[in-house]
């Protein structure tokens, strides 16, 4: 079998899929990767035209896109933008959406409607989906009739490189924020919620790890809030490391999928704070709180702290097997083999 498979940028290949084509490889699944900023000379084709904002040059993509779809059995495509455009692109080749998450949280208004619309649209030329969470689920049940996949750990991870960690025992609440610095990932909320910690004579400390376009906005607001002692932008680094270090992570998106660094943070036994949205709410071993309530988040990580809570093993986790990134290599796999079973054969 022939499988395509698409991202707006390389890395959200590397971040998702490099292990589930390990996988397919060693089974005979030839997989072919396209994406929009693929390095010269790589064997990923690079499609021009294509990257992760939308806009009229976008459509430059098509022609490529349907070229490369043509010479595919079957394909998997992420992200918004790459989605979309090569389900556009006219192929009889089938074409798989795995939607790491649908790009609206909130009730519909005027940002969200214009993305509901479109992917209405292009589900009549979805041959099939996989998704994350339950408010994703709910919204294509609803709509579409072919067949869908629910991974309720994601894509899973490499058991073996977060093996369950002992709580910390530690006098000071050390705490962990990872991810883009972004509008949607809301780093200003965890220097909020650090502001409420030290208001309240807690010793503690917040790693932030990431970059991004607000990270120069972070930094300013630590200093204003004479958090600079408390505060670290760390930078990039490694997750096990720094998670395991940490009594908890703390995430402040607008809405996700499912996010990964909650399933490290539950592999390796800690419990997450974040707020009551889409892909966070019913993540493993998370506690939630009202979205944008920085001050309940704050006052339940004290709440959690001053009882004990956290320096004990988190309940619900979920056992390595859940977690183990083979198991969703194999429900992706088994769902594009219906796929492509489902259609007449194109090839010789």
């Amino acid at each position: 079998m022939r499988v395509g498979l698409l991202a707006s940028v390389d890395r959200h290949i590397d971040a998702f899929f490099l292990r589930m084509i390990e996988q397919w490889k060693s089974q005979g699944v030839d997989v072919s990767i396209a994406t929009g900023d693929a390095a010269p000379g790589s064997d990923r084709l690079l499609v021009p035209h294509l990257n992760r904002r939308p806009g009229i040059e976008s459509f430059g993509a098509l022609r490529e896109l349907r070229r490369w779809r043509s010479g595919q059995d079957v394909v998997l495509t992420n992200t918004a933008v790459a989605s979309a455009l090569v389900r556009m692109a006219r192929s009889d080749t089938p074409v798989v959406y795995f939607a790491h998450g649908l790009h609206w949280n909130r009730p519909i208004g005027l940002r969200t409607l214009p993305w509901r619309i479109i992917e209405k649209v292009l589900l009549n030329r979805t041959a099939g989906l996989i998704v994350l969470n339950d408010e994703d689920e709910q919204w294509v049940r609803h709509r579409y009739s072919g067949p869908i996949r629910r991974l309720a750990f994601g894509v899973g991870l490499d058991v073996s490189h977060y093996s369950r960690h002992e709580p910390i025992s530690d006098r000071i609440l050390r705490l962990a924020w990872m991810g883009e610095f972004s509008a949607r990932k809301r780093p200003l909320h965890a220097v909020l919620v650090a502001a409420r910690l030290k208001e309240a004579g807690v010793s503690f400390t917040l790693e932030m790890w990431g970059r991004g376009a607000l990270h120069s906005a972070v930094a300013r607001r630590v200093r204003e809030a004479n958090l600079d002692s408390e505060v670290t932008l760390a930078g990039y680094g490694d997750s096990r490391e720094a998670l395991g270090h940490s009594h908890a992570l703390v995430h402040t998106a607008t809405w996700e999928g499912l996010p990964r660094t909650i399933l490290e943070a539950s592999a390796l036994g800690r419990p997450t704070f974040g707020y009551a949205v889409k892909g966070v709410s019913g993540a493993p071993a998370t506690i939630t709180v009202p979205d944008g309530d920085h001050s309940a988040m704050a006052n339940e990580i004290l709440s959690h702290w001053a009882s004990g809570a956290l320096q004990r093993p988190a309940p619900n986790l979920p056992s390595p097997s859940e977690l183990d990134d083979s198991r969703a290599a194999d429900v992706v796999l088994d769902l594009l083999n219906e796929v492509v079973t489902s259609v007449e054969p194109r090839h010789a």
